[in-house]
């Protein structure tokens, strides 16, 4: 029996591979089939000569053709859908053709499947599809054509290598350092805390308030007029001061004075 889920690559497939490392030829990987043919009894050997698989039921043109600089492996990948399929089919072998500089196609390698993918004929609304790898080890890559295909569907694999660098939604917000939330009615909530405006109806403005800020700084300087006393609202607040002034050699002492302005003050006596 052959060796089931394994990339075998044939005898004309080989020759070709000799001639590429040799620098003789380029290789083209010309299409992937996947097939109902069963070759599931056949040994390893008797893979490895064949030059056909038939029938065809789908067929990928020009696959995706990809070198893993880690490995040095070179992938050669399509997804087959049902589209085209009138009847269903379980794909048993799927298979890699080739082409060299001449444009001669050979059977390059294909996998044999015992437990084959079954793909239904198509509804006409959701095409179903199955995706086949295959791959292989090629000294001289330099003589590789490497192509895509706009046929090739992305697999979850696929997409999950591909978002793997980037953080989830849920973790970016864990990890910010504050999150907010407008809650609409003009608060808004930062760390569970909720911040509402002031009312602006209710803030001293410095624009309501002139005779109590100097216009300029210079202003700042000039003497206080007390030519009619303090005063709120036109009435006097303050009629008379008087200071007082200790001296350590002497006891407190007293004086007063009314100077023109009205304003009571003290000197030291």
């Amino acid at each position: 029996m052959a060796t089931p889920n394994v990339g075998i690559l044939t005898n004309s497939g080989k020759a070709l591979i000799d001639q590429v490392n040799a620098g003789q030829t380029q290789i083209t990987f010309s299409k992937i089939v996947f097939s109902s043919m069963d070759n599931s009894q056949l040994t390893d050997d008797q893979i490895k000569a064949l030059t056909a698989i038939t029938p065809q039921e789908i067929v990928v043109n020009n696959p995706e053709v990809t070198l893993d600089k880690n490995t040095g492996e070179t992938r050669i990948r399509a997804t087959g859908n049902n589209e085209a399929l009138t009847d269903g089919v379980y794909v048993k072998t799927y298979a890699v053709y080739a082409k060299d500089d001449s444009g001669n196609e050979i059977l390059y390698g294909l996998t044999i499947s015992p437990n084959p993918n079954y793909l239904p004929e198509y509804d006409g609304v959701t095409p179903q599809a199955v995706t086949y790898s295959y791959k292989v080890n090629i000294s001289n890559t330099s003589n590789i054509t490497f192509t895509n295909s706009n046929d090739i569907y992305v697999s979850d694999t696929d997409l999950a290598g591909a978002l793997q660098p980037y953080a989830k939604t849920v973790d970016v917000n864990q990890q910010l350092d504050k999150k907010v939330t407008d809650n609409g009615d003009g608060s808004i909530v930062v760390n569970g805390k909720t911040y509402t405006p002031a009312d602006d109806s209710q803030v001293v403005h410095a624009a309501d308030l002139p005779s109590l800020i100097p216009a300029t700084t210079a202003d700042t300087a000039k003497m206080a007029n007390f030519t009619n006393g303090l005063q709120s609202n036109s009435s006097p607040v303050i009629t008379q001061a008087q200071w007082v002034i200790e001296d350590s050699d002497s006891d407190a002492q007293t004086a007063s004075t009314n100077d023109a302005s009205g304003f009571y003050y003290t000197e030291e006596s």
